[in-house]
């Protein structure tokens, strides 16, 4: 930015910094950097996966953050896949695509990336779940070095927000797979650390102390690596200390595509539920209140007169055409998924479909594990495309039993 000030016949110019962080395809990839390094030392595809993955025998290795963890279901999905050889990396903290790592803006206040778990309930237990099935506890961090952090705004040669240095992070050194000569140092923060109750073998990767902030356990023929700060991947970081050469070699271990995984896809409602209530609520009170007011009845009402009898198809459809028509059709999908529990002769008081059933009807008819679960789970369904494919795969499957 420039600018110019005259006086006395003389014009004067004054330089003033301002740093804005990166730009185009690096800023909308945080881990830009990290796939291109990958794509030169694995001999797979590196893929970028926004939604749904799929653990199958093409995928080696999947990186993401933790709150990408969507369900208990998902979670166990992914187990079974890392049993049979996979590569899960499991990042805790601040590995979502929106935190900025570099500019005046930049996030490196802990005390946003805690919050991001206490809000999202959901996610936290997946998490949760997947932490307590490896024997982990995660815990706040007891040195208090980790945490804290400060605005840069005003400062933009401040080394953090050129991207030059790392905060709130400890250098910890990390023995990869029991060789002397592969101790590698990295940098590596979060607001909490893992206990991890038992004993760790010469199998598992891991930094020394009672208190870990890098875990890589093994189970069944893959292993799960745990890191409770996943800013060492990101852009401006992996060059620094040992970053590249320790993903290297946690992507040596796998056989197949590496996938960087950052989510569910969002629509537009779902957006506008979680980040505009207020605005949605008001809407709502106003939708009522003109209910109220332009809609009065008034007397008793009137008797229905009897009336010809109708055909039971023609009264079915015209039932489906007022439920759909009246955001109901979680009546009808209730009704439908009953009818397939039922048949299925595993249906129990709550409703509710075990995992192996899923994976049996998945079999049976031919659909996707994805396609199946949200046949039998989703209860919101608001367009007309999604009801038709989830109504096509529920017949699909009870055709198939």
């Amino acid at each position: 930015m420039l600018w110019l000030v005259s006086g006395c016949g003389e014009k004067n110019y004054v330089l003033i910094d301002h740093t804005d962080g990166y730009k185009g395809p690096a800023k909308l990839n945080p881990y830009l950097a990290a796939q291109t390094f990958l794509r030169e030392t694995h001999d797979a595809e590196v893929k970028v996966k926004n939604g749904f993955v799929k653990y199958d025998f093409e995928t080696g290795m999947v990186i993401s953050p933790a709150s990408t963890l969507s369900s208990e279901i998902m979670v166990k999905k992914m187990l079974r896949w890392v049993r049979n050889g996979g590569v899960y990396v499991c990042l805790i903290e601040r590995g979502e695509k929106r935190w900025e790592d570099v500019g005046e803006g930049c996030d490196h206040d802990s005390s946003m990336w805690r919050r991001n778990w206490d809000f999202d309930e959901e996610d936290s237990e997946a998490l949760n779940f997947l932490l307590d099935k490896m024997n982990i506890d995660l815990v706040d961090d007891p040195s208090g070095k980790t945490t804290g952090g400060s605005s840069y705004r005003g400062d933009p040669k401040d080394p953090v927000v050129l991207g030059e240095e790392l905060p709130l992070v400890e250098t910890r050194e990390i023995e990869m797979f029991s060789d002397v000569e592969d101790i590698l140092e990295a940098q590596i923060g979060g607001t909490r650390v893992m206990e991890y109750r038992g004993n760790l073998t010469y199998e598992d990767v891991y930094d020394e102390g009672d208190y870990h902030r890098f875990l890589g356990l093994s189970h069944g023929a893959g292993r799960i690596y745990f890191i409770t700060d996943g800013r060492l991947f990101r852009n401006p970081y992996l060059p620094m200390s040992d970053h590249a050469e320790l993903l290297e070699s946690m992507s040596s271990e796998a056989y197949g595509d590496i996938v960087f995984a950052y989510g569910n896809r969002r629509g537009f409602w779902s957006l506008m539920i979680n980040y505009a209530g207020p605005a949605l609520l008001g809407v709502f009170v106003l939708l009522v209140f003109w209910l109220w007011k332009s809609i009065p009845r008034f007397g008793p009402l009137l008797e229905i007169p009897e009336s010809h009898a109708r055909d039971y198809a023609q009264s079915v459809t015209n039932t489906g055409r007022f439920l759909w028509k009246y955001k109901s059709a979680g009546v009808l999908l209730t009704s439908l998924r009953e009818n397939l529990l039922r048949s299925s002769g595993m249906f129990d008081a709550e409703g509710k479909a075990e995992e192996s059933l899923i994976e049996t009807f998945a079999e049976k008819s031919g659909l996707e594990v994805e396609e199946v679960i949200e046949a039998l789970t989703r209860d919101k369904v608001n367009e007309a495309g999604d009801m038709v494919r989830i109504t096509r795969n529920l017949q699909t499957i009870l055709k198939s039993l």
